[in-house]
């Protein structure tokens, strides 16, 4: 295969893509957002003390929510929708054969 070609994966039918924004648990994404808030609270505590560490904490905020908490919020229904899609595929009705 030559360097211009790209590989691509077959797409399993009925199986969605995860978006930037999901994760590949609830949990994860739970935790993913407990720090981003607990980072974001901090970053407010230090802003007038010690801007850089404010700064960074923000930074990390916005790494550990995927971007801002509107973003965060969408990923998590997002997360919750790929999970209930892979659930319901997982027990497909039966075939109607005897």
């Amino acid at each position: 295969m030559s360097h211009h070609q790209s590989r691509t994966e077959p797409i399993q039918a009925g199986v969605p893509e995860r978006s930037i924004f999901s994760s590949s648990s609830v949990a994860a994404h739970l935790l993913r957002g407990v720090l981003g808030i607990a980072a974001i609270v901090a970053a407010l505590m230090l802003a007038q003390d010690q801007p850089f560490a404010s700064l960074a904490l923000g930074v990390a905020a916005l790494l550990a929510l995927r971007g801002c908490p509107t973003c965060w919020t969408i990923g998590l229904i997002e997360t919750i929708a790929l999970r209930l899609r892979k659930k319901g595929g997982a027990q497909a009705p039966p075939s109607g054969e005897p």
